[in-house]
C-alpha cells in the first residue's frame, strides 16, 4: 500500500499528507537516479555520443516532474516539522511561565 500525495490549501500554505516510508524510500531512489543521470550528462564522453545523450536526456526528463514535486514536499515537510517543534517549545515555555506565576501567588 502506497500513500498518495494529496494537496490541501491551509492559510495560504500548501501542505501534503504524510508519506509512508516505502514511498519516501522510492522517491529517494528516483532522486538519486536523477542526480546520477545529471552527472552523466555533464560527462564530456557522453556529450560526444549523441545517441547515448538522447537516451539519458529522455530518461532524466521523465523523472523531472516527480523529483521537483518530491523536493517541494521535502521542503514543506521540513517546515512543518520545524513549526511543530517551535509550537511544542512555545507551549513548554508557557507552561513553565504559568507554573512560576502560580508559585509566586
Amino acid at each position: 500500500h502506497i500513500s498518495i500525495i494529496k494537496k490541501h490549501t491551509i492559510n495560504k500554505f500548501q501542505c501534503f499528507m504524510a508519506l509512508d516510508n516505502a514511498l519516501i524510500n522510492k522517491l529517494d531512489s528516483i532522486k538519486r537516479s536523477f542526480d546520477a543521470l545529471t552527472e552523466r550528462l555533464a560527462d564530456p564522453d557522453i556529450a560526444n555520443d549523441r545517441k547515448q545523450m538522447l537516451v539519458l536526456s529522455r530518461e532524466r526528463s521523465s523523472m523531472l516532474s516527480t523529483v521537483e514535486s518530491y523536493l517541494e514536499w521535502k521542503e514543506l515537510e521540513d517546515e512543518r516539522l520545524s513549526l511543530l517543534e517551535l509550537e511544542r517549545d512555545s507551549t513548554e515555555i508557557e507552561i513553565k511561565e504559568m507554573a512560576r506565576s502560580e508559585q509566586k501567588d
